[in-house]
């Protein structure tokens, strides 16, 4: 917090005035650079989480993982096609270690009814066999990690 000390007297309070003119410039400019540094963690974050929680990747989901703003707010984007999959679950094995909160997406367990039959899928020139996969919520872990953030990342930024 800002502190202005002054006398009662016209070059102190004229002094004051500029002390206090040059704070409010940079709390103006405080939520912007709030907003870009705590995306930017984000990033880094999920990056980290993401790693953590052993999902098969090539490498796709980690580094998918971006930084976008639209107007005065930050987003950390996960752009590889999988990644509501990762985050989410899918099949009985999702259901059976579901996300913490899967109804934020309206997402759904086994739709097809697969159960412990599970299902092949085509990839890379081969059949594989899959009864879903646990849910590794990488973002909802950043989502809950940057939370806890705010407040000392804004009084840095306001330093």
């Amino acid at each position: 917090m800002l502190t202005i000390k002054l006398k009662l007297n016209d070059q102190s309070i004229n002094q004051a005035l500029k002390e206090l003119k040059a704070y409010q410039k940079k709390v103006d400019a405080a939520g912007e650079n709030l907003t870009h540094s705590l995306t930017e963690q984000g990033v880094s974050l999920a990056q980290l989480n993401a790693s953590y929680m052993s999902i098969y990747d090539t490498g796709e989901l980690v580094n998918g993982i971006e930084s976008q703003y639209r107007g005065d707010k930050g987003y950390v984007v996960s752009t590889a096609t999988h990644s509501a999959f990762a985050e989410f679950g899918t099949g009985i094995r999702g259901a059976q270690s579901p996300h913490p909160e899967p109804g934020l997406a309206g997402w759904r367990y086994d739709v097809n009814e697969h159960g412990e039959e599970g299902w092949w899928y085509w990839k890379d020139g081969e059949w594989h066999w899959t009864a879903g996969m646990p849910s590794r919520p990488y973002m909802y872990d950043t989502a809950r990690m940057l939370r806890n953030m705010v407040v000392p990342t804004a009084k840095e930024v306001l330093k």
